[in-house]
């Protein structure tokens, strides 16, 4: 409960609602420009859209958000969002709630006030949610382990070149940065699935036949994070053997620092042949991009599928989407506290 200097200062902590979309969307805005301390500093500035935050919060299926905010004399000064959805834990569907877009307005923060917000979430777990993640950023870690909110495991960024023009932005001439990429890279995967434009009608027997816990990539989440987003667009590719979809992939171009990359946003698949197969098939559609990136946890079964592509750990120095994942499940008897790495990807921890 906020204490009796907080009451005295005009602050109140209480659920958010949606007519405070802007005032959160504008918060995030503002302290991400340019402040690396923000715990919000690594989040994609796609939640500052007013339509994406409704997206990602009070227009979805799973359910209405457990957000919550600090107000000052009506002003909002600190966010937690808390959005729901579906997971696997050893084949068995679980309750999940991702935690996102930690905020606390410069000339508040040291004040304890993230801390608070993450205990109010914690009261989630057990009646309404079975387990929390959170991807945070060094700034936010303090305020959710003092919360229970553990780090268990560590998402890291994976890459590899993927056309010719890789050799332009390393400075090399293109005949010996192509030998030099097969050498450290080894050649591509050889494609295998095909650039589809609607979901296959099977996603769901496939989501249950990918043996990871993480998030349920079923055809409902394809559809609301993927088909729906309402900000990007995404190219879909499909495997598909004896009239079974064994692998999906979802994928979007991006241009930064005067270059075109890949984004792999998530893949799924039966097995790692057929993972590597639907990754060569959007690497083989995409020859104007440079380079493929993907997020996966270190250790887990996608991060095996990313290094029998050729891809590679991108450099700390480069990365600034790796980080901690952390973990928390209501104590007692009906704790939910996966066994094996908590798969990620960029879709399912980021807006992008």
């Amino acid at each position: 409960m906020p204490t009796d200097d907080r009451k005295s200062r005009g602050l109140r902590l209480r659920p958010a609602v949606v007519t405070d979309r802007d005032a959160v969307c504008a918060l995030l805005a503002a302290e991400r420009a340019g402040r690396e301390d923000s715990p919000t500093a690594h989040a994609p500035p796609a939640l500052a859209d007013p339509a994406a935050h409704d997206w990602l919060y009070w227009d979805n299926p799973y359910g209405p958000p457990h957000n919550f905010v600090w107000e000052d004399d009506g002003r909002i000064v600190a966010h937690a969002g808390l959005y729901p959805g579906l997971g696997l834990v050893e084949g068995r569907v679980v309750r999940i709630g991702r935690i996102a877009h930690l905020v606390t307005a410069r000339g508040y923060r040291g004040r304890g006030l993230y801390g608070s917000l993450a205990r109010r979430q914690q009261e989630v777990l057990g009646r309404d949610l079975d387990l929390l993640i959170a991807l945070p950023t060094p700034a936010a870690i303090a305020a959710l382990e003092g919360a229970g909110v553990m780090r268990r495991d560590r998402a890291q960024r994976w890459f590899r070149p993927v056309g010719e023009d890789f050799a332009d932005l390393r400075g090399v001439p293109r005949p010996l940065a192509a030998t030099l990429t097969r050498v450290a890279f080894g050649p591509p995967p050889a494609p295998e699935g095909e650039r589809v434009d609607a979901l296959p009608d099977d996603l769901d027997d496939l989501a249950r036949s990918t043996d990871v816990d993480g998030v349920l990539a079923d055809r409902m989440w394809w559809r609301w994070r993927i088909v729906d987003h309402p900000v990007h667009d995404y190219d879909l590719y499909a495997r598909r053997v004896g009239g079974r979809t064994t692998a999906m992939l979802a994928a979007r171009p991006l241009s930064t620092m005067g270059a075109t990359f890949l984004q792999v946003l998530h893949h799924q698949a039966v097995d790692a042949a057929a993972a590597e197969g639907i990754l060569g098939a959007a690497l083989a559609d995409h020859p104007e991009c440079i380079a493929a990136t993907l997020l996966a946890t270190d250790g887990s079964e996608p991060a095996e599928w990313a290094r029998r592509a050729g891809m590679h750990r991108l450099p700390a120095i480069l990365d600034d989407t790796s980080g901690h994942i952390a973990l928390a499940s209501a104590p007692g008897e009906g704790a939910v506290v996966p066994g094996r790495h908590w798969s990620v990807s960029l879709a399912s921890h980021h807006d992008a």
